[in-house]
């Protein structure tokens, strides 16, 4: 809206700079653009596209590119990125060019880098002293290309280096600086605030500029100001206020008027504020009352702009501590709005117009109530309206207006409506909503139920089943009048369910029908007999729309119809072919509900009775007493159960201890064992005579070996183990394949001394007793190392 009222110097420069660049276009540069508009499809698009990106990459690369080419280039650079593909390789020339001498190249360059890069670009860096050297140029034209490209890429970390440049160009001798100077501010405000301590008063001071484009600038600052903390600008409202007073009197210049409404979009600007600042302010509110009558009526033109400006003007009023006559006069306005299609409007702008009304009207609805009701048929008509979006905003404000002497028609015409649609989230939206109105503007019961009855019909699955409760506890609790209204209230309730069933609709929502089998359970007695009853409930059972949690609704109804009769009631032949039917199913929720079905008709009549009492379904179970299962409990005792054991005279201690000694089989809960560290021989032998012994049968670890018969370990005597016979064992007698042959078995010689090497173990010969078959004897000693080598193999 402020690039409408610009100055003379702002149309000099922008045909400076458009008379240059026509200068400086050439012709492949009009080709290209030519060759674009002429395409007649994507495919050929991007085939040019990909070939002026091949071109542009070689010429780029010339180190003696021109400056001037070096302008086009960029440009056509820029069709290149518009179009979608990667110009990312010509982003620095843009970047370079910002430092050229030449205001047009420098524009250009401005121009290029702030539709390339983004405020992530590491390429930012290279640009931040060529922007703040350009702020202070004498040039305004290079100034300004500066102030653009700080307003659109300027970072928090640039709001330190840039910002005392920025305070001093708001008072720079030219408007159009001082404008751009306070978009720039107003641009670090957004993205540091806490950099920018004096930001308030620097828009204080810039609101009174006598350019009007410097004050429009100031008033977009201010209002990002105020939405944050309004209570700070408290004193900003005279100001406003005498602002808004010299627009409405058309003090401003006509370049600044759209379609004869003087100033519209600051007038816009200074009613979003005034209705910040005035919201629980009665002083405050009462100033602006006045001027906001005024603004109304002279916006009230019939053009675009001008409705525009109404409906902020509503808007204001609205948010602001109320008055009557300005109440008065917006609803005036907003009914203008509301027949606007009597009015020879154009069908799209007059529905933008209703829409904009209902808003609107919704608003002063939650204020006084009574300025719906003046135009309560106007908006019902709007639900008749082809526009699904014109009629979920009708929906809202039929909700807003609704009270105890309209709630009739307005649900009327909602569930018309609800029948009609067929959008799911509408129609889930309406269900909740005439659910809501129902059972706070209902005038009676019986209309309460009838209700809820045909949104249950008409929405189905889509109600929330919170409101089947909502409708069950109703007819549970009554009035609480006097219980012959009670009973009315119930028995109503049970002849709309039965004709309900007697309709003959092939199909029914499971909310619904879960409702009609718990009613027919609890109250089906006061229209039917208890055998109708019950074939009724096994005829919901047996429909096609019926799923098993409607079914397990069905299962116990029938069970509390058969056990208020006295407790000496049965389920006739229709109900129990059901229950046998329900015994087989694959639910186990039914399966359970029928075996209780099955067990409770064979229990006694006065433990039926009391399992299921009559019309007792909001009365508190009493759970403090549990006599009832004293003999129980005495059985089971008997049998040798353990008796019960309080918390607070339980020992835990005792339970630890229970825990950690195991028993049997039982799981052990103590921490394993820590293993035993063992030298490099003893895992060594360890490991070899456990391998063979559990493979072969007794054969002789080497550590019996290497210790010499009788030693075991720690070199102590030790008797030999005794050999199993019944194992198999290990025979080294026989032939060798390898070796000196084996001597003639002779009796063991009387214990040699043994040799000790260095380099090799002690060896001994071992105890020929444990094997059985042939013991190995030799007359003649062989070398110990060849000794050594052979007992180790045999090992």
């Amino acid at each position: 809206g402020l690039g409408r009222g610009r100055t003379k110097n702002e149309r000099e420069g922008g045909t400076m700079a458009a008379t240059q660049m026509a200068r400086f276009k050439s012709r492949e540069y009009l080709d290209l653009v030519k060759s674009i508009g002429e395409c007649k499809s994507k495919i050929e698009e991007d085939a040019i596209m990909k070939n002026e990106v091949v071109y542009l990459k070689r010429r780029l690369a010339d180190p003696k590119l021109d400056k001037s080419k070096l302008r086009e280039y960029l440009l056509r650079l820029l069709y290149v990125e518009l179009l979608g593909h990667d110009a990312i390789f010509g982003h620095i020339h843009a970047v370079k060019l910002c430092s050229d001498a030449s205001l047009t190249n420098k524009k250009v360059a401005y121009l290029t880098t702030c539709l390339f890069l983004s405020e992530e670009s590491e390429l930012l860096i290279l640009l931040m002293n060529t922007m703040k050297s350009d702020l202070h140029s004498d040039n305004y034209l290079v100034v300004c290309a500066s102030l653009d490209t700080v307003c659109q890429l300027a970072t928090e970390d640039a709001v330190p280096l840039i910002l005392p440049s920025i305070k001093e160009l708001l008072t720079h001798g030219k408007d159009i600086v001082r404008k751009k100077a306070t978009m720039a501010l107003l641009r670090f405000f957004l993205k540091a605030p806490h950099l920018v301590p004096d930001y308030g008063a620097m828009c204080r001071k810039v609101l009174c500029d006598h350019d009007p484009s410097v004050m429009g600038a100031a008033l977009c600052a201010l209002h990002e100001a105020v939405k944050r903390d309004a209570a700070s600008f408290k004193n900003l409202v005279k100001s406003l206020l005498h602002v808004l007073t010299q627009i409405v009197d058309r003090r401003l210049p006509k370049t600044y008027d759209n379609h004869r409404a003087p100033a519209p979009f600051l007038q816009i600007k200074i009613l979003k504020m005034l209705a910040l600042l005035g919201q629980g302010d009665k002083a405050a509110s009462s100033q602006m009352h006045p001027v906001l009558i005024a603004c109304l009526k002279s916006a009230n033109s019939g053009t675009g702009i001008g409705n525009a400006l109404v409906y902020e003007c509503v808007r204001t009023a609205i948010a602001i501590h109320p008055d009557a006559q300005l109440l008065t006069a917006s609803a005036a306005v907003v009914a203008h709005f509301l027949n606007s299609s009597h009015a020879g409007v154009a069908a799209t702008a007059a529905n933008n117009l209703k829409y904009v009304a209902l808003d609107a009207l919704g608003g002063i609805v939650q204020i006084d109530p009574s300025y719906g009701e003046r135009h309560q048929l106007a908006v019902i008509d709007c639900l008749e309206d082809p526009d699904e979006t014109l009629k979920k905003k009708t929906l809202e404000l039929l909700y807003r207006m609704t009270t105890t002497e309209n709630v009739e028609i307005v649900v009327d015409k909602m569930l018309t409506f609800l029948e009609q649609t067929s959008d799911e989230h509408i129609r889930a939206d309406v269900a909740t909503r005439v659910s809501e109105l129902a059972e706070r503007y209902a005038p009676d019961n019986h209309w309460f139920i009838d209700t809820m009855n045909r949104v249950f019909e008409l929405a189905g699955d889509l109600v929330r089943p919170e409101l089947a409760d909502d409708l069950m506890q109703l007819i549970a609790e009554g009035t609480g009048d006097s219980r012959e209204a009670d009973t009315e209230l119930r028995r109503s309730a049970v002849e709309s369910y039965i004709d309900l069933l007697g309709s003959g609709k092939p199909k029914m929502p499971k909310l619904l029908l879960a409702i009609v089998a718990w009613v027919l359970g609890e109250y089906g007695t006061l229209c039917l007999s208890p055998t109708e009853v019950m074939d009724t409930l096994a005829g919901i059972g047996r429909r096609q729309d019926c799923e098993d949690s409607v079914r397990a609704f069905v299962l116990t109804a029938l069970c509390k119809v058969c056990c208020a009769q006295g407790g000496t009631g049965g389920p006739t032949a229709e109900a129990d072919a059901f229950v046998s039917k329900m015994l087989a199913s694959r639910n186990l929720d039914l399966q359970q509900r029928a075996v209780e079905f099955r067990t409770m008709m064979a229990c006694p009549a006065d433990l039926r009775q009391a399992a299921m009492p009559a019309d007792a379904s909001c009365e508190e179970v009493e759970s403090d007493s549990l006599a009832a299962l004293d003999a129980f409990v005495s059985q089971a005792l008997a049998n040798g159960a353990a008796p019960y054991i309080g918390i607070d005279l339980r020992d835990d201690s005792a339970l630890s201890s229970s825990l950690s000694q195991p028993q049997g089989d039982a799981l052990r809960y103590d921490n394993y064992e820590q293993p035993e560290t063992a030298s490099g021989a003893q895992r060594q032998g360890q490991m070899g005579g456990e391998m063979f012994t559990s493979s072969m049968g007794g054969i002789q670890p080497l550590e019996s070996l290497i210790s010499g018969p009788g030693q075991g370990e720690g070199g102590h005597d030790q008797p030999p183990p005794v050999q199993d016979p019944s194992k198999p064992q290990l025979n080294i007698s026989g032939p060798r394949k390898w070796g000196r042959p084996a001597p003639q078995p002779q009796a063991p010689p009387a214990a040699p001394e043994p040799v000790r090497y260095a380099e090799e173990p002690v060896l001994v010969q071992a105890d020929p007793q444990p094997y059985a078959e042939q013991p190995v004897a030799s007359e003649e000693f062989a070398d110990p190392a060849e000794m050594s080598e052979k007992q180790r193999l045999a090992a």
